[in-house]
């Protein structure tokens, strides 16, 4: 499927890739089976893949001005991909991350409460205020999280324990899931439980990647014979780079080296 996406958006030029997270179709089955009416599903159809390219273009945008050359490709997933920042942000990295949803989410928030807007115009307005809420959350690959990664650099958690933003953020996916089958928020929130099942199966993936045979360390560093401190480090390089710009940045060899790693760990030692 991703392969003949790909090959569709080809046409924007050859270095432009198409990411596609299948979570994005539960959303819309779930928009299209809440709806009372065929007319109304498709509309608030309409309305989420709206504001997933919103968001998605902000960052694009604010990408290519403050740090050209790292704009990635586009990522269909149920509450956008990773916002592409540098490792260690500044006050442009913030804005980069953060200003797509505070915008969007301001505006429909001033707009909501305003009470200006046309009946039809307020599923897009609660719709936008939803997915631009739960992206300020700390939680990768959401927006938030840009600011809490910058936050644990500084100390010695992001050295000692590796693997933490990974268990906080797949916490925090059951959350969010947890919010959108308990509660309804503006009756936007059916976006919730997919984008939550999606934050999660996000991090169990990486932290898959992660896991070490051994506990020879706080560290739970691997042993000589599943792996070497040359690829050790490189991994570690590889999730980095997956948590800033999203799997579509990666290069067909990293791809290859995920892969080769995935297998030796889910090998007996």
């Amino acid at each position: 499927m991703n392969g003949f996406l790909r090959a569709v958006f080809r046409f924007f030029g050859p270095r432009r890739r198409f990411s596609f997270r299948w979570m994005t179709l539960f959303t819309v089955l779930l928009i299209l089976g809440k709806a009372q009416a065929a007319a109304e599903g498709a509309r608030m159809t309409g309305y989420y893949l709206l504001v997933l390219a919103l968001v998605e273009a902000g960052h694009w945008a604010l990408a290519k001005w403050f740090f050209p050359g790292m704009e990635r490709e586009l990522i269909v997933s149920p509450l956008c991909g990773p916002a592409p920042v540098p490792a260690n942000p500044s006050l442009k990295g913030f804005a980069a991350a953060l200003g797509p949803p505070l915008v969007l989410g301001g505006a429909a928030a001033a707009l909501l409460y305003g009470g200006i807007t046309p009946p039809r115009g307020l599923d897009l307005l609660r719709l936008m205020l939803v997915v631009c809420a739960v992206r300020l959350l700390p939680f990768f690959p959401m927006d938030g999280h840009v600011v809490l990664s910058a936050a644990v650099r500084r100390t010695n958690l992001y050295w000692s324990r590796p693997a933490w933003r990974e268990y906080v953020s797949a916490a925090g996916g059951v959350l969010v899931a947890a919010a959108g089958v308990v509660f309804d928020p503006l009756d936007a929130g059916i976006v919730l439980l997919p984008g939550g099942i999606s934050i999660l199966l996000e991090n169990l993936y990486m932290l898959r990647l992660r896991r070490r045979p051994t506990r020879t360390g706080p560290t739970g560093s691997p042993s000589a014979a599943r792996a070497d401190p040359g690829d050790k480090a490189r991994l570690d390089a590889i999730l980095e780079k997956i948590s800033r710009e999203g799997m579509t940045a990666l290069t067909p060899e990293e791809e290859e080296f995920l892969q080769g790693m995935s297998g030796r760990f889910r090998r007996k030692p």
